[in-house]
């Protein structure tokens, strides 16, 4: 419950960042993300299909922060079942553009995210983690306020697959995802 309640005390403050007046150079931006999600309980990697939604503002030259609400549906093999329920990532995103319509970006931040284990022997177990985030795009404008981007982003990395019956701790989680962005 403690790392909810920091992790909404973040996304307010993020959100706040918002409506605060900013540069002229200042893009904010919401976008939809699907793609991919590699699910790894620590003994085999699954792929399942995710989405997230996603509130931007690159507030400096080559810099910005970014807030994701997503979740990913559930992976099975055999008499396990493995799933991301829901996900809160808070990203810094360093980038460089290479042109005025390409940008290559970085990220780098922190997930908040709850998955769950389930087999046969364990029953269901659930676990809520707090990750070290990171992950690398590249984006592309497509009209004046409209971006498609692609990314790879590693959200978790918790999985022990020797105590996952028993003591799970968690997924390791990557991204593969394709992204809409829209420019306000």
């Amino acid at each position: 419950m403690v790392y909810l309640r920091a992790s909404i005390r973040t996304l307010t403050i993020l959100i706040a960042l918002f409506v605060c007046s900013v540069p002229a150079h200042a893009e904010r931006y919401v976008g939809l993300g699907l793609g991919l999600f590699e699910l790894d309980a620590g003994a085999n990697k699954q792929t399942t299909f995710g989405s997230y939604l996603q509130l931007g503002h690159d507030f400096m030259p080559y810099l910005g922060a970014e807030i994701r609400l997503g979740g990913a549906g559930s992976a099975s093999s055999g008499a396990e079942k493995i799933r991301m329920e829901w996900f809160v990532a808070h990203f810094l995103k360093p980038y460089v553009e290479i042109s005025s319509d390409f940008t290559l970006y970085s990220l780098i931040g922190f997930t908040v995210n709850h998955t769950s284990f389930q087999s046969t022997a364990a029953g269901k177990l659930n676990k809520t983690n707090i990750s070290l985030s990171y992950g690398l795009g590249a984006e592309a404008y497509v009209s004046d306020n409209i971006k498609l981007a692609g990314e790879w982003t590693r959200y978790a990395t918790e999985a022990a697959a020797a105590t996952r019956s028993t003591s799970f701790q968690g997924l390791d989680v990557n991204g593969f995802v394709g992204t809409i962005k829209y420019e306000f």
